[in-house]
């Protein structure tokens, strides 16, 4: 089979070698993260949840542009709880 873009990028990302045939699982390095605040609390509990204690990417980026109103008390500390996570 030949190499199209995504298997070669695939390639170069594999954190345990594969011959990446289809159906089988694969191990993958990530060069960063990207939540936003509607999903982002969600995930930074999961990964606390599992027993990361900082981000092991490069680059993790949130973006807070979704819950800027202030319906109740949830919102700020969804946002104060996003904020110590960036601090970490």
């Amino acid at each position: 089979m030949g190499k199209n873009l995504t298997r070669k990028i695939l390639e170069t990302h594999l954190a345990k070698p594969s011959d990446m045939k289809p159906g089988e699982e694969i191990f993958l390095k990530v060069d960063q993260t990207l939540t936003h605040d509607i999903n982002a609390v969600m995930t930074y509990l999961a990964f606390e949840a599992v027993g990361l204690k900082k981000t092991q990417v490069e680059t993790s980026v949130s973006y807070l542009d979704h819950n800027l109103l202030y319906l109740d008390h949830k919102t700020p500390d969804d946002h104060i709880y996003l904020q110590s996570v960036a601090r970490h």
